[in-house]
């Protein structure tokens, strides 16, 4: 497919640049944890809260990770530890329940932590595991959204999942679409359905989560690529690799027709992008242009209109299978 060749002169194309990609949530919160950690070593427990507090917050909004949950399980198990210690003692059962809740494998050592924070943690752990379990269904906009919850992937929506009273997160995200991270509270005998509608992702984020696909197994469904044709405003994707006859694999975002570029063709595309940067946006080629291996470099752009749309790769595992009718339990062994 001479891609190069067949690009119309008359197509409106620009570059657009992935948004660069955040630090880790457990990265961003390690110093707000280092100084809930020191403030409460230091018997300045209100200052412990405040640190423990800038961390639970940024995890919260952006956890996604077992890493993220282990993180704010710890963010917490710093709160139930602080609140015990100025003598709030509802506080800190609440704290220490969701840190139950989030990691019920969680054991405490006697060398780390006080009798009193022990006990505490002991006693939430019993009440969560005597507890009947409550169930929620989760539905979504795309219908087929992932689901995760409390750090762990659920598959496709609709979910109803199965979980001790308390606070859970639920992150749901569709590919074309920006991701949410909710704080749900499960009430005990059950709670209201949770709908969540995704807004379409912005060119610059789907760039980024686009950026570490292996294009050499992509399979897009149609629900991604009608997404992707309307968060990009595009009607082809097309993947570049670096290699040595083919070059590139393009996807009709209309019916999901797959062909590869040649190296010559996918080289002409890139000449004729350049041709038109006035209208086009920032150069794509700057690796070229300073010499370097142009075509195996990773490149964080996607070039978007009615003929193509590039972007740095994809990673399989983004088409789950498993029957969007399945009951997922969480409750603690």
């Amino acid at each position: 497919m001479p891609l190069g060749r067949d690009l119309p002169s008359g197509s409106q194309v620009r570059v657009v640049r992935a948004q660069a990609a955040p630090a880790a949530p457990t990265v961003e919160a390690a110093p707000a944890l280092e100084r809930a950690r020191t403030a409460y070593r230091d018997l300045a427990f209100e200052e412990a809260l405040s640190a423990t507090g800038e961390a639970q917050l940024l995890l919260e909004a952006r956890a996604h990770s077992e890493a993220d949950f282990d993180a704010l399980g710890q963010a917490l198990l710093y709160r139930g530890m602080a609140e015990l210690a100025l003598g709030r003692a509802d506080r800190a059962r609440e704290a220490l329940r969701t840190v139950v809740i989030l990691r019920p494998g969680l054991s405490l050592d006697e060398s780390r932590f006080a009798p009193e924070v022990r006990a505490l943690h002991q006693e939430m752990v019993a009440a969560v595991r005597a507890d009947p379990p409550s169930a929620i269904t989760i539905t979504a906009e795309p219908a087929d959204a992932h689901v995760s919850v409390d750090g762990r992937s659920l598959g496709r929506a609709p979910r109803t999942v199965q979980g001790s009273p308390g606070r859970h997160y639920v992150e749901v995200a569709a590919l074309g679409h920006e991701t949410r991270v909710l704080s749900v509270v499960l009430e005990p005998g059950g709670s209201p359905a949770l709908h969540v509608a995704l807004p379409l992702a912005s060119p610059e984020v789907v760039a980024s989560s686009l950026a570490g696909m292996d294009r050499a197994s992509v399979a897009l469904r149609r629900e991604e690529r009608t997404s992707l044709r309307a968060a990009l405003g595009a009607d082809r994707l097309v993947l570049p690799a670096p290699c040595e006859a083919a070059c590139a694999r393009v996807i009709d975002l209309r019916d999901g027709a797959t062909s590869d570029v040649s190296g010559a063709s996918w080289r002409l595309l890139l000449d004729r992008l350049d041709a038109s940067r006035s209208t086009a946006g920032p150069r794509v080629d700057a690796d070229r242009e300073r010499g370097g291996s142009w075509l195996a470099s990773p490149w964080p752009w996607v070039v978007l209109g009615a003929v193509a749309v590039g972007a740095a790769g994809i990673t399989a595992g983004l088409v789950l299978t498993d029957d969007p009718g399945t009951r997922v339990v969480l409750r603690p062994q």
